[in-house]
């Protein structure tokens, strides 16, 4: 199944399939889109996300899907926490028991990871509307399917098997629907990663193959190969995490701090996180501070908005205020009129918040 296959499959939109009235907006609709989105991102079969005929918990849970916000992982996140999700952060999906892990104990350990995206058709943007839509916090999160019918149960192989046939059918024709199933987005995945350059073992890794064969390719690599590969690792970020680990570094402030390069400074987006881990949603929305544009003082700054001139970083595009400067928060009063202050949209070119910085009062432009 091409990707291209993949997107129409997506982007269908109210129809009669078969005896079906298909809704992509329904139940559903949105556990179509979500198995087709993340299949076809991470390799995972449909067994692993509808009901075991033991009734077993065979497939993916709120459990099983963990965040990387602005760099802090979150493993129940809370409604505010699901809002801050922004293009560049990351969703994690630990692989439930399978036909090739019948034990859990081979795959479990590493998850799938995809890119979270405000693109409304994407595993991640689908992902975190069902959390938004149907909240699951605590421990109600082991139990609860990722992608659940009206009643909260997980959906059959049958029902899937069906729709995904009967949309076929719609888009392709009914030879061209007998030719796939819910199989072909692991071998269409497989294929597309083939050509475009991925090495066997990584395919093996990204489709979780339980075949030792293609580890077969460490032994065949020699001295030089082997110092490349470490020259390039000493230069690589790295960002792996075990599924075991998220429950210890879950809204940990010092795994942040980790995750920005060893500094101390907990830049503006990650800092909203940790700042909303335990809110309820009516408390989620922020309410920003009143407009005050009376001059600045030592007295009456902190938690004053401000706006930090241009100049200051004059190699920097801004793109807020006309180019004039970033809205930005004192959050901290320090010796010598200086304040710490917290931007409130700026980013790097890699999407990361601007660090917390301090500047004179002087050099701030009170709102």
């Amino acid at each position: 199944m091409k990707f291209s296959m993949v997107q129409a499959l997506v982007q269908l939109g109210a129809a009669r399939l078969g005896t079906t009235n298909y809704d992509p907006n329904t139940y559903a609709g949105w556990a179509f889109r979500g198995m087709l989105s993340l299949g076809w991102r991470t390799g995972h079969r449909l067994a692993e996300f509808v009901a075991h005929p033991s009734g077993e918990i065979c497939y993916v849970t709120r459990h099983d899907v963990t965040y990387i916000i602005a760099g802090v992982h979150v493993s129940d996140p809370t409604p505010a926490q699901l809002a801050a999700l922004r293009p560049g952060d990351t969703i994690l999906i630990a692989p439930p028991r399978s036909k090739t892990d019948q034990f859990g104990e081979i795959h479990s350990p590493f998850p799938s990871a995809i890119s979270y995206s405000s693109d409304p058709n994407s595993a991640g943007f689908i992902i975190q509307q069902i959390e938004i839509d149907r909240p699951a916090r605590g421990l109600v999160r082991e139990t609860t399917p990722l992608f659940a019918n009206e009643h909260g149960q997980p959906y059959t192989h049958a029902f899937m098997d069906s729709l995904l046939h009967v949309a076929l059918v719609k888009l392709y024709g009914e030879k061209v629907a007998a030719c796939y199933s819910w199989h072909s987005l692991r071998s269409g995945l497989a294929t597309a990663l083939k050509a475009a350059g991925a090495s066997d073992d990584v395919i093996q890794m990204i489709c979780r193959w339980a075949s030792p064969e293609s580890l077969k390719i460490y032994a065949r690599h020699g001295t030089s190969l082997h110092i490349n590969w470490v020259n390039q690792a000493e230069k690589a970020i790295v960002d792996s995490i075990q599924v075991a680990n998220i429950p210890k570094i879950c809204n940990s402030e010092g795994n942040i701090a980790l995750m920005h390069a060893y500094g101390g400074t907990i830049p503006a987006r990650a800092r909203h996180v940790l700042d909303n881990m335990d809110v309820t949603a009516e408390d989620a929305a922020e309410t920003p501070p009143p407009s005050d544009s009376s001059p600045l003082t030592s007295a009456n700054a902190m938690g004053r908005r401000v706006r930090v001139p241009a100049v200051c970083w004059p190699t920097y595009p801004c793109l807020e205020h006309n180019g004039h400067g970033w809205t930005a928060c004192i959050i901290a009063l320090n010796r010598g009129d200086a304040a710490t202050v917290r931007f409130s949209e700026a980013a790097d070119a890699r999407g990361l918040p601007f660090a917390d910085v301090q500047l004179n009062l002087a050099i701030l432009i009170p709102f």
